[in-house]
């Protein structure tokens, strides 16, 4: 039976405060789902032979770690959008300072949430981790 992944909800106060245990966690929490979206976000576009998924997905938790004090999500599904954010804002700033056209960048939208409760989130964010794993 896999590993069951830790409560995001008890990451987060220590992921603001620097705490590297809980990054290491959350990078391998996420790593599957992120890795497999720059994939196809660098297969769609002309940028894919200039930079790899795994050149994207360090950028992302790199800015990501920057950042981490200005964590806001509460939930799987927000640090989730959180990642993917940085991710796509990352994309695009590559493909503008290579010369891609604004029309052949991928138009991704962020994810909303649409699932009534948290917990139900939650479930389902972590049920595509372990597909994707």
């Amino acid at each position: 039976m896999p590993e069951e992944f830790p409560p995001i909800t008890w990451l987060i106060p220590d992921l603001k405060l620097g705490d590297e245990e809980s990054w290491n966690q959350l990078v391998e929490l996420f790593s599957p789902g992120l890795s497999g979206k720059a994939f196809v976000l660098l297969r769609d576009s002309s940028l894919g032979g200039r930079m790899t998924a795994d050149d994207l997905l360090n950028e992302t938790f790199a800015k990501a770690w920057k950042h981490h004090g200005l964590i806001r999500g509460q939930s799987t599904f927000q640090i989730a959008k959180w990642l993917l954010t940085i991710m796509l804002n990352s994309f695009r700033d590559h493909c503008r300072r290579g010369g891609v056209s604004e029309e052949s960048i991928p138009d991704w939208e962020i994810p909303t949430e649409v699932v009534s409760s948290e917990s139900a989130s939650m479930e389902r964010f972590e049920q595509e981790v372990r597909l994707h794993a």
